[in-house]
């Protein structure tokens, strides 16, 4: 990230893994960890094809909670 940071992005995206797995506190760490320690604006991908809506709810809420508002929702 520290390399990365140099070359000053405008974002940088964050994704929960492959296949649509859900691991949101990594995930959510390291997004909350770019903008923290790097002021580097991050976007969290919300993969949703196999999450019920409760669970879409807990995750929003807790970007919410890290300051995480740029979500990009994904079917899959």
């Amino acid at each position: 990230l520290d390399d990365l940071g140099q070359l000053s992005p405008n974002f940088i995206s964050v994704t929960f893994g492959a296949g649509g797995s859900i691991n949101s506190q990594n995930t959510l760490e390291v997004a909350s960890l770019i903008q923290e320690e790097y002021q580097i604006p991050s976007i969290v991908h919300l993969p949703c094809i196999h999450s019920s809506k409760e669970k879409i709810t807990q995750i929003l809420q807790k970007c919410k909670e890290k300051n995480l508002n740029q979500i990009l929702a994904l079917r899959g």
